[in-house]
């Protein structure tokens, strides 16, 4: 694209399932996996001392290796994760409040960032007709695309602008990019080109993002042209991009 430098971003690798914890033994898994059967909050809120201290080793082990693993990457959006703990998740693929009962199976756990996990919360993301548990251990059994069983560039992509689109015909890709609510963080790449406006190009370009009608998309990608007249061409070349996304 005429005018555009944009850097070239790399998407997460295909992590495999942690098979063996060594910074605790197998008992000591099993009595996590008992304390939490039944009991979603427990992963937020162990009773004892000795139960934080396991649950705490636990946890570590599990981030530094999937964050390791995804190439020290989100395991939906790709964004990169800070090496410090408080700034990323140990994510449940299938989430924990409904299925405690594999809130500590390592083939559904996962390292994610913060936004893409707090966007993701509850929702189900098993395909039509399949339960848990035990944990699904095919692709076809999820909607998401997963971290352990599918290659991320085979259903999402950057394009030029940097933002994450799904691959044309790909319902895992769109799916993800809905469930995380990945349209925010396209929305700040694509914004930071309008200069000073950035700020109100990026609330616009979100709704633009989260709409999926016609009128409403209009609406704000008109806003969004203003701004581009006053901003680079970059914005504008955006604008014409934007344009062929209205149904």
């Amino acid at each position: 694209m005429t005018g555009m430098t944009a850097m070239t971003l790399d998407s997460r690798m295909k992590a495999p399932v942690l098979k063996k914890l060594k910074k605790i033994n197998a008992a000591q898994h099993q009595t996590l996996r008992a304390a939490g059967n039944g009991n979603p909050k427990y992963w937020d809120n162990q009773p004892t001392v000795g139960e934080q201290a396991l649950f705490a080793s636990f946890k570590s082990e599990v981030k530094d290796y999937y964050r390791a693993k995804q190439g020290l990457m989100c395991c939906y959006c790709s964004v990169f994760l800070h090496d410090d703990h408080s700034m990323f998740d140990a994510e449940h693929i299938i989430d924990k409040s409904g299925h405690s009962s594999i809130m500590f199976e390592l083939n559904n756990l996962a390292a994610a960032c913060r936004p893409c996990n707090r966007a993701k919360s509850r929702k189900s993301v098993l395909a039509t007709g399949v339960a848990a548990p035990p944990v699904p251990i095919q692709d076809i059994d999820y909607q998401i695309v997963h971290p352990h069983l599918d290659d991320w560039d085979d259903y999402l992509e950057f394009d030029e602008f940097n933002r994450i689109r799904a691959k044309t015909h790909s319902p895992k890709g769109a799916f993800t990019i809905r469930t995380c609510k990945i349209g925010v963080i396209n929305a700040a790449r694509l914004a930071r080109y309008f200069g000073k406006g950035c700020g109100e190009a990026e609330k616009n370009l979100q709704e633009f993002f989260r709409y999926k009608q016609k009128s409403k998309k209009q609406t704000h990608l008109d806003l969004l042209r203003k701004l581009a007249r006053r901003g680079t061409k970059d914005a504008r070349a955006i604008i014409k991009r934007l344009e062929q996304e209205v149904p």
